[in-house]
């Protein structure tokens, strides 16, 4: 366990001191998706993050993985907590 936890201090110190690319469009999001999985991954679950990103570039919702913490569900991958959470947001009342 300690040298989990040594691992991720270290994955969390290079995405605090992480120069972004200017060249690179989309290092800002490839970036952000590795702070979403080292939470997954530091609140011991899988380090996946996922986000959804609209045709203008802004980023829409955001998830990572809960499949195992705080109780086991196979459907809280990354992806499908940043898909639930765009489907709340656009529910139409019936």
């Amino acid at each position: 366990m300690e040298i989990k936890r040594a691992g991720i201090h270290r994955w969390k110190d290079w995405l605090t001191n992480y120069q972004f690319d200017a060249t690179c469009k989309d290092d800002v999001y490839i970036w952000f998706t590795c702070v979403l999985a080292l939470k997954g991954a530091n609140s011991n679950n899988l380090g996946v993050g996922a986000i959804l990103v609209d045709s203008c570039g802004s980023i829409v919702t955001s998830g990572y993985n809960q499949v195992f913490i705080p109780h086991f569900r196979s459907d809280h991958h990354a992806e499908m907590i940043a898909i639930n959470e765009f489907e709340e947001m656009h529910r139409k009342e019936v």
